[in-house]
């Protein structure tokens, strides 16, 4: 089994007569205990009921498991089978009983119930880790480091192979280079509210955010407990997009600015007119010409200055 569970060889079923008789259940789960004593009159059932709620109540992470819808009478015998809420081989605990065999195979004796099992198996021919109903892709896996797979059955499946699962990378590419190939990929984890505040353990059994409920004080705490994971893994999105833009995009951006202005600045070397020495050109030639005009007017004024004197 992947969750604990209570297993009495030979278990008695609660009768009326156990009850009135005054047993007393005592059940003990991560350092909370209950100490519950029947009460002369109550029915089976009643008696249940006050069970389960002096669990709920206390705190501990025990379910009793109850047929539904009941199959019997209010009155009827019934078997009590306790299970605990999570799951794997970190989690047990223990219970004890006046009558032998009802809840533990000695009388007032605690029976320690079995650990879980730990899901196990491997993503992609990798190694991965098991914990409760979680597969994790081991540390070093050349492409599964890091993925979790949820197994949602309570028992292992026939065979051991439940099936197979197909991943799919959906990441937004960025072209950061003038070469090809040279991108960066970018993925954004769900931050729908069913896939937020997941795991956060609570009494109430809110899988995320889009459960919960504040009918009451303990549904009310339990709702804080997972708005804040949901919060965190928020703002741990938004660190991780605000990581990617700046140590990716931003980088690349400013790289590719500076080598903008570097070819501006190139091609301004090659291609703009050196001022400076065509202005000197101009003003040579300019004095070049005003200095030939110059002797070709002195050279036409003596040539009249001849004819004066022939004449």
């Amino acid at each position: 089994m992947l969750q604990p569970v209570l297993r009495i060889v030979e278990q008695l079923a609660l009768t009326q007569g156990t009850i009135d008789a005054g047993e007393q259940i005592t059940i003990s789960e991560g350092g909370r205990t209950v100490n519950f004593l029947t009460e002369k009159g109550k029915s089976v059932e009643q008696t249940l009921n006050n069970l389960e709620s002096a669990i709920d109540e206390a705190g501990l992470n025990i379910d009793l498991m109850r047929p539904f819808p009941p199959a019997t009478t209010g009155g009827a015998p019934q078997a009590i089978t306790l299970r605990h809420k999570e799951f794997g081989s970190e989690h047990t605990f223990q219970a004890a009983s006046n009558t032998a065999g009802l809840v533990s195979s000695v009388s007032n004796i605690n029976e320690l119930v079995a650990n879980g099992t730990d899901v196990s198996g491997e993503i992609n021919g990798e190694q991965a880790i098991g914990r409760g109903q979680i597969l994790t892709g081991d540390i070093g896996a050349d492409t599964v480091e890091g993925i979790k797979i949820r197994y949602t059955g309570e028992t292992p499946p026939p065979g051991g192979n439940a099936g197979t699962v197909t991943f799919s990378q959906n990441s937004l590419t960025f072209q950061v280079g003038a070469e090809a190939n040279q991108f960066s990929e970018y993925s954004l984890g769900s931050i729908k509210t069913n896939d937020l505040g997941r795991g956060e353990e609570n009494s109430s059994n809110f899988d995320s955010l889009a459960q919960i409920s504040v009918l009451n004080s303990e549904q009310a705490q339990d709702s804080i407990r997972v708005i804040d994971k949901a919060i965190q893994e928020v703002n741990s999105r938004r660190g991780e997009m605000g990581a990617f833009q700046k140590n990716n995009l931003e980088s690349n951006l400013n790289y590719l600015r500076i080598a903008h202005e570097n070819s501006v600045s190139s091609e301004s070397v090659i291609r703009d007119a050196d001022m400076a020495e065509e202005m000197a050109t101009f003003t040579r030639n300019q004095i070049m010409m005003e200095a030939s005009t110059s002797m070709l007017a002195q050279a036409n004024q003596n040539s009249m200055t001849v004819l004066k004197l022939i004449g």
